[in-house]
């Protein structure tokens, strides 16, 4: 389950919430860190894994900065703005019955499979996690407001002409924030799937798969917009 890029797995033969609690030992363990940022994905094992992945920080007396179900996206700008490094509960585009993590060091720099993932991998199967006592502070925050405004903040609307626009989010974690950034900009919306839903009832998550694109293709068409965006889960 160790990856390039990331931790991995199909849930929960391969990676379960003893993994998530692991991997919070090991990175609090690696890293040192006083805070870490957290989120997480809307796969139906992620809930539970990510509430023993931060289980697993805390026990090494790391305080977690609790963003709750967030796309990607926002999670980096978190750990950006906020200079902390960070762990998303997430497979990416992944089938639903993936589950994993992707791990910011500090931005941009990402722990990979030569820096930090198989030391990680290391600590987790010696169990030679650094000593700690007490229990690290959990604290919820939002930070989607900033988010949008960050994201709108690259957009001069002034020469903008309305466009007639086709999102497709396929059950995956864009849905919610793209129609907040869109409904400040000139756009009619129309939206495919933009609700959240791990058990993905619709399509799969990878917009390079032709399957995942073809239901798209013909509503911009029918709909006689102007473009149509099919988003990673």
């Amino acid at each position: 389950i160790f990856k390039a890029y990331d931790i991995r797995g199909i849930y929960p033969d391969q990676l379960d919430e003893d993994t998530g609690r692991a991997v919070g030992r090991a990175f609090a363990s690696f890293l040192q860190p006083e805070q870490v940022v957290v989120g997480r994905d809307m796969r139906l094992s992620s809930p539970t894994v990510c509430a023993a992945l931060i289980e697993g920080l805390r026990q090494q007396q790391a305080d977690v900065i609790e963003l709750g179900m967030v796309s990607t996206d926002q999670y980096y700008y978190a750990c950006a703005t906020l200079g902390r490094p960070g762990i998303m509960v997430t497979a990416s585009h992944n089938p639903a019955q993936y589950c994993g993590f992707k791990m910011v060091r500090h931005m941009p720099y990402l722990l990979s499979g030569d820096e930090g993932i198989q030391d990680l991998r290391r600590l987790i199967e010696t169990e030679e996690y650094q000593p700690a006592r007490g229990t690290g502070k959990i604290e919820a925050r939002d930070v989607s407001d900033g988010f949008v405004d960050k994201v709108l903040s690259s957009v001069d609307t002034s020469p903008l002409r309305p466009l007639k626009v086709v999102a497709d989010t396929g059950n995956g974690m864009v849905g919610p924030i793209l129609k907040r950034v869109f409904d400040r900009l000139p756009v009619d919306l129309v939206g495919m799937y933009l609700d959240p839903d791990g058990s993905l009832p619709n399509h799969g998550l990878d917009p390079m798969k032709e399957e995942n694109r073809a239901e798209l293709q013909r509503r911009v068409v029918s709909e006689g917009a102007d473009v149509g965006f099919a988003f990673d889960g």
